[in-house]
């Protein structure tokens, strides 16, 4: 019962934790694109917002895959 009690426990921390992270890559990402929309940048710091967005979306897919094998994890 104790150990059902700290897995749900663990489980939902992990879960507000991987929201946290997405929101915030996410909140990040929508700042960069309205940059970018502006264009009132030189455009070399224009392409430097091009690749961090790019690094941002990959981070994305990097927090997802650890939260999946996390939850995997605590399910084993």
């Amino acid at each position: 019962m104790l150990d059902s009690m700290f897995t749900n426990i663990e489980f939902y921390a992990i879960t507000c934790a991987f929201m946290g992270k997405i929101l915030l890559a996410v909140t990040a990402l929508l700042v960069h694109r309205k940059i970018e929309q502006e264009g009132k940048i030189d455009s070399k710091v224009l392409f430097e917002i091009h690749i961090e967005t790019i690094i941002g979306y990959f981070a994305i897919v990097l927090f997802i895959l650890g939260y999946v094998l996390h939850v995997i994890n605590l399910l084993n």
